[in-house]
């Protein structure tokens, strides 16, 4: 009788759970998808008095308040399922929980909810592959494994070219991985119900994101917002500092989210990560802690984190304090950084004048010089070609091709199709000659190509009063031709999302004269994993995710059309008829001017001496730098 007793108990238990089920899907489809959440997390449901408390103390919302939840969380899931969004953009720092809240919750909610007649694709769209596979991904695998309602005809799928997860029974029911390094699997979701993912936002091209409109029920774009520029930041009211709000956009409502690291629960309820007092010290119910110092065991209920895995008061203070102000903006205080115009190369402002002028002249500008970045990798770097002359960039290739030879056959096709044949050597070919560069050059040179080559690793060669590099004098050259300030036009570039996010995230490392500067590197060295580079600032690639190939083929085509015999007379002899002066710039203190010469040697002369050796049809004013 007890064995009998103990069935219909069991089978009772599960009809009931099938029938809260039930009654929870039919209210998620109706645009409440927390009992749902309930149903399928259960360890997400607050059970402690004294937790319950602590939350609807700190918790801004008024609903849900059972759910281990932060603010933001609850308001991005429920804006995916209320029927009343198209689109959810969410910036914030590391640490606040994005990952678990979209790739944990959110896409499982979503493939588990519309599967069936009604099924869905959901496609995440990241840097790379392996990135998507180790963050957002990895959590909804986690949390898919810990649903209530886990589903054993869900697999992984298992193919070289394609990374995600199907339904075994409806193979057209997917959570398919996106690369946009390689382009696959990226068009072609059209269901019912496609859900885009779109995880480190700041870095994905802006075709991808149009693409994505046009087959999507919702989209989610999330990223640190590290940079002001691209389609991300522009997704936000310029007005918008930080916090949550719903707006119209042309693809219709969407909800906007930023949030930093003091918008956290943990934060906001100063819970620490361990048992020591954070670098700010700490009062706990009226006991004062001093920095460092170590708090008692029976406190721990006290300081312990009520969202598991979420940064904390601790790890907030300490940013603060470690980190360079354009990080603390974004990663603290969940804010776009203001632009700091002192230490990027590229002015933002710069941006707008060169695309404009690019669409006036694109069809006038000739092919003339290029520039090679050498990758050679199919799955990473990839190589790019930049075609143009003095007056602009006419053409931007990308190559993923990891066979050298190959590659220079692409390179010479892509060439002919721009009327250049560059066996007859006429044709400047700037390529950077470190690595496998080296191998492209020397192949080259053996058929006759006029090959220049560029040591970023080298020493200046130019311009030593500024640079402290190759590289550095490199990336100088290119911004003077966008310069308002040094030239009467500005170089014409495409309006490419993807180069001119590289060319923002480049910043100057100022030496102790307070003028000649480095840049901060395009990547970490093996050795210096983990650690912080020189002025506490991220390199080029851990800014943007990925290598900035598309700058540096622009850069070295800077390098090829100063070959050119055009250069000299629109640039250094249209503002200097006399070639002697190379820079002036007003000397501190005083009326007087810092005049340096081609020749390396600089003179400080009043206005009426600089005129008088200079003449007074200077079209450009003082204090002003000139190639």
């Amino acid at each position: 009788m007890p064995e009998l007793r103990g069935k219909i108990s069991a089978k009772l238990a599960k009809e009931s759970l099938l029938a809260f089920r039930s009654v929870a899907r039919e209210q998620a489809l109706a645009g409440d998808i927390f009992p749902l959440i309930r149903y399928e997390w259960p360890e997400l449901i607050i059970k402690d008095p004294y937790e319950l408390e602590l939350f609807a103390k700190h918790c801004i919302r008024k609903d849900n308040l059972d759910l281990r939840l932060d603010d933001f969380q609850v308001e991005l899931i429920r804006c995916v399922f209320d029927g009343k969004h198209s689109q959810a953009f969410m910036g914030g720092g590391t640490g606040l929980g994005k990952g678990f809240c979209v790739g944990g919750i959110i896409t499982n909610l979503w493939y588990s909810l519309y599967s069936g007649p009604i099924y869905s694709k959901i496609v995440m769209v990241g840097p790379t592959t392996d990135h998507l596979i180790k963050n957002m991904f990895a959590d909804t695998a986690t949390w898919r494994l810990k649903m209530t309602s886990h589903d054993s005809d869900c697999e992984f799928i298992d193919d070289p070219h394609v990374e995600g997860m199907v339904d075994k029974k409806d193979r057209r029911h997917t959570v398919t991985l996106a690369n946009t390094s390689s382009g696959e699997a990226i068009s072609g979701a059209h269901s019912p119900n496609t859900l885009y993912i779109f995880e480190e936002a700041s870095g994905i091209p802006s075709e991808y994101y149009t693409n994505a409109l046009s087959q999507t029920k919702f989209l989610i774009a999330v990223s640190n917002p590290r940079l002001p520029s691209g389609w991300f930041y522009d997704g936000y009211p310029k007005e918008f500092t930080n916090g949550i709000k719903t707006i119209q956009s042309s693809a219709g409502p969407r909800k906007i989210l930023s949030v930093g690291a003091v918008d956290c629960l943990n934060v906001r309820a100063k819970r620490l990560s361990g048992m020591l007092s954070p670098v700010c010290g700490i009062d706990i119910e009226g006991v004062s802690f001093d920095p460092g110092e170590v708090i008692p065991m029976d406190m721990k209920p006290l300081v312990r984190p009520l969202i598991p895995g979420q940064i904390c008061f601790d790890r907030c203070e300490s940013l603060k304090l470690t980190r360079p102000p354009d990080e603390v903006e974004w990663a603290v205080y969940g804010r776009f950084p203001r632009s700091n115009k002192m230490l990027m190369l590229f002015d933002p402002d710069w941006k707008a004048e060169s695309i404009k002028r690019h669409s006036e002249i694109k069809s006038k500008i000739l092919s003339k010089a290029l520039g090679l970045d050498v990758g050679g990798s199919k799955t990473g770097d990839p190589s790019c070609l930049a075609i143009g002359d003095v007056q602009g960039v006419k053409s931007l290739t990308v190559f993923r091709e990891k066979n050298l030879a190959i590659l220079k056959g692409l390179v010479f096709a892509t060439a002919r199709e721009h009327g250049i044949d560059l066996l007859t050597g006429r044709y400047p070919v700037a390529i950077d000659v470190i690595g496998i560069g080296q191998m492209m050059a020397d192949q080259m040179e053996l058929e006759g190509v006029w090959v220049i080559r560029v040591e970023n690793n080298g020493a200046v060669i130019r311009n030593k009063e500024d640079y402290s590099n190759r590289r550095t004098e490199v990336y100088g050259d290119l911004a003077e031709y966008l310069d308002p300030k040094c030239v009467a036009e500005p170089l014409a570039l495409p309006d490419d999302d993807m180069l001119w996010e590289e060319l923002h995230a480049i910043e100057k490392i100022f030496q102790s004269n307070g003028r000649r500067f480095s840049l901060i590197p395009k990547r970490r060295a093996p050795s210096q994993q983990g650690a912080r580079i020189t002025d506490n600032r991220q390199s080029i690639e851990e800014k943007i995710k990925r290598s900035p190939d598309r700058a540096d083929a622009v850069t070295l085509y800077g390098q090829a059309i100063r070959e050119l015999p055009e250069f000299m007379s629109t640039t250094t002899h249209q503002f200097n008829p006399s070639a002697k002066l190379k820079r002036y710039d007003p000397f501190l203190g005083t009326g007087d001017l810092l005049v340096t010469y081609w020749s390396g040697k600089t003179k400080k002369v009043t206005k009426e001496e600089f005129v008088a050796e200079f003449g007074s049809e200077s079209p450009i004013p003082f204090g002003t730098k000139i190639f």
